[in-house]
């Protein structure tokens, strides 16, 4: 994957990248060249989004949900201990290669914190994701965050569509819970990661989502005709 950016924005965003580059959840590159222009990147192939994944018939379920959940964890920690905070986190920044190996990409909005201040921005967002993931297919309602802690509030399932379906699962929405909890510090959660965690996400389990994506990938293009 090639992608381009302005010389300006792709000089200090390549230098970025080459610190997080050593990560396996973090978007590689591979090579970078200069035009009068521009930089041009060559990134670790990834071809499809989370959205592209969300937009197929069949619907992750907890334990498919639970190793993208893992892999971006380990992303979020990695960039907080160089002092980074992503501030972009969505179903469209997070990438899979071939493998079926979630990376996190897109680092046009990145900012710099001590790892002592890093906010609960790219967990909350990471909270986000995997709502949308649990809710079957994309839906905008569930990126407000502060919708998503009052209906949780009011004892709904954050909004999901589908929310008794997951009634079962205590330990994602007791994950979901602390994600989104702003009494507790990005790096108390960092540093003990929550049970729901894996040490060792079994990405392999979403390659059958991904050979779905080219057969079905219409259905982006239709909710685009749609709207």
């Amino acid at each position: 994957m090639v992608r381009e950016i302005a010389k300006d924005t792709g000089r200090r965003q390549l230098e970025v990248l080459k610190k997080l580059s050593d990560h396996p959840h973090i978007s590689t590159i591979e090579q970078s060249f200069e035009t009068e222009n521009a930089i041009f990147f060559q990134l670790e192939y990834s071809r499809y989004t989370l959205e592209e994944v969300l937009n197929v018939h069949t619907c992750l379920e907890d334990l498919h949900i639970r190793v993208i959940a893992s892999a971006i964890f380990y992303a979020i920690q990695h960039i907080a201990k160089i002092g980074m905070i992503h501030n972009a986190i969505s179903i469209s920044t997070i990438r899979f290669c071939s493998s079926g190996k979630p990376v996190l990409a897109d680092f046009d909005d990145f900012s710099f914190a001590t790892t002592e201040h890093t906010a609960n921005h790219d967990l909350e967002c990471l909270g986000l994701v995997v709502l949308e993931c649990m809710n079957g297919a994309p839906k905008k309602k569930l990126r407000d965050l502060e919708e998503v802690r009052r209906l949780r509030g009011s004892n709904k399932t954050f909004g999901l569509d589908n929310g008794e379906q997951w009634s079962g699962c205590k330990l994602l929405v007791d994950f979901l819970d602390n994600l989104f909890n702003f009494h507790v510090p990005a790096i108390a959660k960092l540093q003990n990661p929550h049970r729901y965690i894996e040490r060792e996400p079994g990405y392999g389990i979403l390659i059958p989502f991904l050979e779905l994506v080219p057969l079905e990938c219409f259905a982006l293009w239709r909710a685009a005709a749609v709207k």
